[in-house]
């Protein structure tokens, strides 16, 4: 064995302890993959509940975006509309029926007034 062997040895040696692992490092390592593992499970059923749970709530909007919009695209016209053209509160219902709301300022001395609208036939 020469200077060279020794050195080689010496160097083999070095290398081992360099690269021998902590038993508790290799432990605490082993625990943190294990660990992970459950949680990765975890993640893919929770993942699967958010994806449910978009998915309804994608629908309910879808339904009410459609239950909303449906009248308008059908081209329904409005039941009532109310104009104002001066003094005169006119509402024109259903049928192109007229009603005179109000024609001008309360009569002096008058209290406070009740509008009362009437829907369908009811005259």
């Amino acid at each position: 064995m020469g200077p060279e062997a020794d050195l080689h040895d010496r160097l083999d040696e070095r290398l081992r302890r360099e690269l021998e692992l902590d038993p508790s490092a290799v432990e605490r390592v082993a625990a943190r993959a294990l660990a992970s593992e459950g949680a990765a499970r975890r993640s893919r059923r929770s993942s699967w509940r958010r994806w449910v749970v978009a998915g309804a709530a994608t629908l309910l909007v879808g339904v009410l975006a459609v239950w909303t919009l449906l009248p308008r695209l059908a081209g329904a016209s409005p039941r009532v509309s109310v104009t104002n053209q001066g003094a005169v509160l006119i509402v024109r219902g259903p049928g192109d029926r007229v009603a005179l709301v109000h024609t001008g300022p309360p009569a002096p001395g008058a209290g406070p007034s009740i509008l009362i609208l009437t829907h369908g036939d009811t005259p």
